[in-house]
């Protein structure tokens, strides 16, 4: 059965917070991930403002304003999508089994979370970055725990 857009908007209330995260993910796994710091602070920019003008009201229908579909609940702010992300990554991490005097800082969460969720989901990656930026831990960490049945943690 297909989904369309008044499904979206139509979401049950109890549904809105799972719903806000996996569309926040979609696109960090998808875009953002992908640029540079100072482009990816551009398009959580963007993000936002086409949210925002989602929010506006289309016309006027006997004094009232009118709206088009919205999706409120998004809420949909660059300090919210960044934020939501960090927490997901860091919430995937907390799963895994990391060797004391590692710093589980931002570069190794994203490595972490973008390698694991490609893995799972037999997606094909290649993690580039400069020198220093984690790749090689976060592949020797996701080896290390990803053990199927002999895992530390179920989630794995």
């Amino acid at each position: 059965e297909k989904w369309t857009l008044q499904d979206f908007f139509g979401i049950k209330p109890v549904a809105h917070a799972r719903i806000r995260q996996a569309v926040f993910m979609s696109i960090a796994y998808c875009y953002h991930a992908r640029l540079g710091r100072e482009l990816r602070k551009g398009l959580r920019e963007q993000l936002e403002a086409t949210w925002k003008e989602l929010q506006k009201p289309i016309g006027n229908y006997w004094g009232q304003a009118e709206y088009g579909e919205r999706c409120q609940w998004l809420r949909l702010s660059e300090k919210a999508f960044n934020d939501e992300v960090r927490k997901v990554e860091k919430d995937f991490v907390r799963n895994m089994t990391v060797p004391t005097g590692i710093a589980m800082n931002e570069a190794l969460c994203e490595n972490l979370f973008m390698i694991l969720v490609s893995v799972l989901n037999r997606i094909p990656i290649f993690v580039v970055g400069k020198p220093g930026s984690s790749k090689s831990l976060a592949m020797g960490l996701i080896q290390s725990n990803l053990n199927g049945e002999n895992s530390d943690n179920a989630f794995l």
